[in-house]
């Protein structure tokens, strides 16, 4: 027992100075991600509304989260409309956390809950501010 005890307050040490690092955690640096990308996306909505309404490229949608008994998932609704400061399309995407909506249904997103947007022309996808891996690097 007495050789374990320096094995184990070693650990102790270890464990407790990496907590104390100050560097984030994947889901924080994940979080951080969301937010700046939601900013970005927030900011440069008018871009995307003036392509969708020009007719200037494909594939266009809006992310958004939608919320059901105290859980909130994200969703890109497609082929999306512009009227009124509300998008209206279709979602893409199964349900993993939310039971009120379904792959292809109708829903209408307004212009201030919208995550992030997207659109393809030309072969390049602008917007796509939530996977930047995916997208290389933004307009």
């Amino acid at each position: 027992m007495r050789a374990l005890f320096p094995i184990m307050l070693l650990f102790l040490l270890i464990l407790g100075c990496s907590a104390q690092s100050g560097t984030p955690s994947p889901h924080d640096r994940d979080q951080q991600g969301s937010a700046n990308s939601a900013e970005e996306a927030t900011s440069t909505i008018d871009q995307f509304i003036a392509a969708l309404d020009s007719d200037d490229g494909q594939d266009f949608a809006v992310k958004t989260s939608i919320d059901d008994d105290g859980r909130t998932e994200s969703f890109w609704v497609t082929g999306v409309t512009f009227d009124s400061g509300q998008f209206t399309g279709t979602v893409e995407g199964d349900a993993a956390l939310v039971s009120s909506i379904q792959t292809g249904q109708a829903w209408t997103v307004s212009e201030g809950d919208v995550l992030d947007w997207k659109y393809l022309r030309n072969g390049k996808i602008y917007g796509n501010y939530s996977e930047p891996a995916q997208n290389g690097s933004s307009p």
